[in-house]
């Protein structure tokens, strides 16, 4: 079974490194993860973050269940579905980056299961997989950045903006804010925590206004 698991990896490898050279660059990887691929050695590990295609919605049923239990209680449950959703969507991909890693294409493999997203280094070859695994919707780049590189050529692809509903930012429209607001939720009683190892730099919006 374990021979037929690694045999089947390197099928996958070499036949998507075909497919890409014959229909071309997936939309998958962004700018700066593609350009790094198209120099990279092939036997080099790359770090990436792989975004899979949906996330948990809690609910009404669920929130109702949780809005008497104590704060811990409360914390422990939500933690217990985003986590569980995550490893059952990711199931099939973290299948095949353990094959994966047995070869030497792929280290370092750890959850996200917040983002419903993946982390690891992967080869070029690897990298081709994954953007060409149907659960998969965005890859990048997992890479530290010295603030003093911001706006030196770091700009990513820039966004296609979404349409205004009531004046209202995209991004309160992205977070579904108001059909939180329809349910009655206002934020009172509420503390937000923001827990933050970054930020994309390249962003359109950023590139131009963190320093001067």
């Amino acid at each position: 079974m374990k021979h037929f698991i690694l045999s089947t990896t390197a099928v996958l490898i070499v036949g998507s490194f075909w497919v890409r050279a014959a229909f071309g660059q997936s939309a998958v990887l962004d700018n700066r993860v593609a350009a790094v691929v198209s120099v990279a050695p092939a036997d080099s590990l790359v770090d990436i973050i792989v975004y899979l295609k949906g996330r948990h919605v809690f609910s009404g049923a669920e929130r109702t269940s949780w809005s008497n239990m104590p704060k811990a209680e409360r914390q422990a449950a939500i933690a217990h579905e985003i986590v569980g959703y995550a490893r059952d969507r990711q199931a099939p991909l973290m299948a095949l980056l353990r094959a994966a890693e047995r070869l030497g294409e792929v280290n370092n493999v750890r959850s996200l299961a917040v983002a419903n997203a993946i982390a690891c280094g992967a080869t070029p070859r690897m990298i081709d997989v994954i953007a060409e695994t149907s659960d998969v919707r965005r890859v990048r780049l997992d890479q530290r950045v010295d603030p003093s590189m911001a706006g030196l050529g770091l700009r990513m692809e820039t966004a296609t903006a979404l349409p205004l509903v009531a004046d209202t930012s995209w991004g309160v429209i992205e977070v579904t804010a108001p059909e939180a607001w329809e349910v009655g939720a206002n934020g009172n009683g509420t503390m937000v925590g923001v827990v933050d190892g970054g930020f994309w730099v390249g962003h359109a919006d950023l590139e131009d206004h963190l320093w001067d």
